[in-house]
């Protein structure tokens, strides 16, 4: 679970699309392998890939698949922090994506 402290304001994106998937992406609760095998709705843990776990990490910065998806999103997050001709390195968690505590400072 990536909420960890009870009470705080969660900003949920328009689309209920979207904020569903988050919502089930902070509770732990998504369609990954990992989540699906802990109740007993998938046989392994291993991504349709095969090159890991499916888990938040392997599904946003490792699957194959997705690797258009995460261009696009690095790219996204890079012209956010671009300020002016300060060029900030970006090095992405999960947990940056989930509970939204991400500042430049944490990107050096």
């Amino acid at each position: 679970m990536y909420i960890p402290v009870v009470g705080n304001n969660i900003s949920l994106p328009r689309l209920r699309c979207t904020a569903i998937s988050y919502t089930r992406l902070l509770l732990g609760d998504t369609t990954l392998n990992v989540h699906m095998e802990r109740m007993g709705l998938a046989e392994s843990r291993s991504c349709h890939c095969g090159t890991g776990i499916d888990d938040e990490h392997h599904f946003f910065f490792e699957c194959p698949h997705n690797h258009e998806f995460r261009q696009l999103l690095e790219q996204s997050v890079q012209d956010t922090l671009l300020t002016g001709s300060n060029s900030v390195a970006v090095n992405l968690t999960v947990s940056q994506f989930t509970v939204g505590t991400m500042d430049q400072q944490q990107f050096v």
